[in-house]
């Protein structure tokens, strides 16, 4: 036999961190179980009387749940895995914020504000068949001719050789390559379609509505895409439920840096002045959720239909299942 497993007792809380709701007991004792490396066995919850309960009656109680973690040789030692056990909360959990709000929130919004089919069905294609009468017909304007030279250089070509620059943009597109011309320019071609009435673009719901409401509360928004600056004001400048750029504080693309690296993230958070632990991303893909959080970052997954989970960080499928 071996020693006696210590157990940790975890306030069951309908919004355990203060930021997010609907995070059972069972889900807490399926976290323990992969930290521990062996499974849950003998863990129970208490409710407010100190009667043994289930695991989603005691989160709709707020008890609390005892688990066992037979690894540890301390109730210390358990206690100080907890900041890696719920990642979205205070790296000291004995001094929860008073308030559960961050001091700023950035999105994503591809697969995250909005649907990601919109993009890729709508966007995407029409920026594919509208780039070479585009080109053809600004070539030579100021806020073009920069873009096509670039990529021109990047397949060793020469700017008036359109053909070579139109057929590395659709490469681009294909593959869904992230290439900062390649966004600026269906920046641009959106732009016209949009003004001219073609499309207008989709927002969730349940994410207009919690913008809307976090701007009037006085929280401040940005916005972080792969999409140029320009296409993301014009993308929420013209959305099936009007003009909500009035939420947005600010807008960074890849020009800032790669969604995918911790110093993007620390650049932004030096942009928007803000301590990054006070800073809370949302994003679908779990690689930029990663680096949000290298970076100190707050992180929150929005699985929308279709989107694959990161265990690593606490998910929502809903704008207003956030806390606040």
């Amino acid at each position: 036999m071996g020693p006696e497993p210590h157990f940790v007792a975890i306030r069951v809380f309908t919004n355990p961190a203060g930021w997010v709701a609907n995070f059972t007991g069972d889900e807490i004792a399926s976290r323990f179980s992969r930290l521990d490396g062996q499974p849950v066995q003998g863990g129970y919850a208490k409710d407010a009387k100190g009667r043994r309960t289930q695991g989603k009656q005691a989160s709709r109680d707020r008890a609390f749940w005892f688990l066992p973690l037979r690894s540890l040789n301390s109730p210390s030692a358990a206690f100080a895995l907890l900041p890696s056990l719920f990642p979205f909360a205070n790296a000291d959990l004995r001094q929860r914020p008073r308030d559960p709000r961050p001091a700023a929130l950035v999105t994503d919004i591809e697969g995250t504000t909005s649907d990601i089919a919109f993009v890729q069905k709508v966007l995407f294609p029409y920026s594919r068949e509208a780039l070479p009468r585009f080109l053809r017909a600004n070539a030579d304007d100021p806020t073009v001719a920069p873009w096509i030279a670039m990529v021109a250089g990047e397949v060793h070509t020469s700017p008036d050789n359109l053909p070579a620059v139109i057929a590395a943009l659709w490469s681009w597109i294909d593959a869904d390559r992230k290439h900062t011309a390649l966004k600026a320019l269906q920046g641009l071609v959106w732009e016209q379609a949009f003004r001219e009435g073609l499309f207008h673009a989709h927002v969730y719901p349940d994410a207009v509505a919690a913008l809307s409401r976090w701007h009037a509360m006085g929280l401040p928004l940005y916005v972080y895409s792969s999409g140029s600056v320009q296409a993301q004001k014009l993308y929420f400048g013209h959305t099936e439920s009007g003009d909500l750029r009035p939420c947005f504080s600010g807008y960074f693309d890849t020009t800032t840096g790669p969604k995918r690296e911790a110093e993007s993230y620390r650049s932004i958070a030096a942009k928007i002045g803000q301590p990054a632990a006070q800073i809370l991303f949302l994003s679908d893909i779990g690689a930029e959720l990663d680096a949000a959080r290298q970076a100190g970052w707050r992180t929150v997954q929005v699985l929308r239909e279709g989107a694959t989970p990161a265990p690593d960080h606490l998910a929502i499928s809903r704008f207003d299942e956030l806390g606040f």
